[in-house]
């Protein structure tokens, strides 16, 4: 066998480079570059579908998503674990009932024999050989795409052949790909781009990756309303941001943080004390008798009557517990204390 022609593949790299710096862009200016596999990841009914199709639709309007800039293009959404009727009902909660957005359930995606049957393992590829002129792939369930040899090093080999060939057959080639997973629950409180997927292929594979946890101290996704959403780039600090859910299951941000430190999750960094809001909130806190409980609730709402910031109010009840005047009991309940 003859060896191979290294000058030519020498420049064969230096034109993919070349054509690589020409058209590099980005979904979202800088969180989402294109050409790259971008993970959403999170233990179950934590809310990452909701959160993923609140994002499209501010993006697919041109609207900022963290305040950066949206840049949007041709797309669809490939549901492989969850069907046309879930993501319909979903955008209906959600209130974009009219929205006609692009989505297919994987078995509208693959080939079928003649018979009418599903008989092929489906694969990333079917997807682009479907919508070869399609941008971005939105990806609901990427694990349905790489194969389970349910042992540690030979599933990572594989992992990292199936990023191999991702990267050869539709990175490079300018697409890109925003993909949700489930990550394992012990991982659900932890915001780190190394304790994401249980897997080291797939941390090295991905550009950006977004991971949904709670808030320090709180456990259970079905005992709190709050998120701690993190997006973790390679080239730009990492943003934490602080949501709640809103009546109709939809994700409303209380804070977002940027910065390589993500604080305690429910404190992000807040915006100046005002002395004269903190003195009203005093005042108003001092006409409950000690041992009075107070709950979040009835602070948030003392504080929205006198157009207090959130992040204000977060700073007010740490320095009252700092200095004894309120003791923390539960989750949203305090109790009045004395001074020493």
């Amino acid at each position: 066998m003859s060896n191979p022609d290294l000058s030519l593949i020498r420049q064969r790299s230096l034109d993919k480079r070349s054509q690589l710096r020409q058209s590099e862009r980005f979904l979202i200016d800088p969180i989402f570059p294109c050409g790259a596999l971008h993970i959403i990841t999170g233990p179950g009914s934590v809310g990452k579908t909701t959160w993923l199709w609140q994002m499209l639709y501010e993006w697919e309007h041109g609207r900022p998503v963290f305040g950066y800039k949206s840049n949007p293009c041709p797309w669809v959404y490939i549901g492989m674990d969850r069907s046309q009727m879930d993501a319909d009902r979903t955008l209906r909660r959600l209130g974009h009932h009219d929205w006609d957005a692009p989505v297919y359930p994987i078995e509208d995606v693959i080939p079928r024999s003649t018979a009418g049957f599903i008989e092929l393992e489906p694969t990333i590829q079917h997807v682009v050989d479907k919508f070869p002129d399609i941008g971005l792939y939105v990806i609901e369930g990427l694990q349905g795409f790489i194969s389970n040899t349910s042992r540690g090093q030979s599933q990572n080999k594989a992992e990292q052949l199936w990023a191999m060939r991702l990267r050869d057959q539709v990175l490079n080639k300018g697409k890109t790909i925003i993909a949700t997973t489930h990550s394992p629950k012990a991982t659900e409180l932890k915001s780190n781009r190394e304790a994401m997927l249980g897997s080291q292929a797939l941390i090295g594979a991905s550009g950006t990756i977004i991971q949904f946890s709670l808030p320090d101290g709180e456990k259970g996704v079905v005992q709190t309303d709050d998120r701690i959403v993190s997006v973790m780039g390679k080239d730009f600090p990492n943003i934490y941001c602080h949501y709640t859910l809103g009546d109709h299951g939809q994700f409303v941000l209380k804070e977002q943080k940027t910065g390589n430190d993500r604080g305690t999750g429910a404190t992000p960094v807040a915006e100046p004390d005002n002395p004269e809001k903190s003195k009203l909130m005093d005042e108003w806190l001092a006409v409950y008798p000690v041992g009075t409980e107070v709950t979040f609730k009835q602070l948030e709402k003392m504080a929205e009557s006198i157009e207090m910031p959130r992040s204000s109010l977060y700073n007010w009840i740490n320095k009252q517990m700092a200095i004894g005047k309120l003791l923390k009991e539960g989750r949203g309940i305090y109790r009045r204390s004395a001074t020493n």
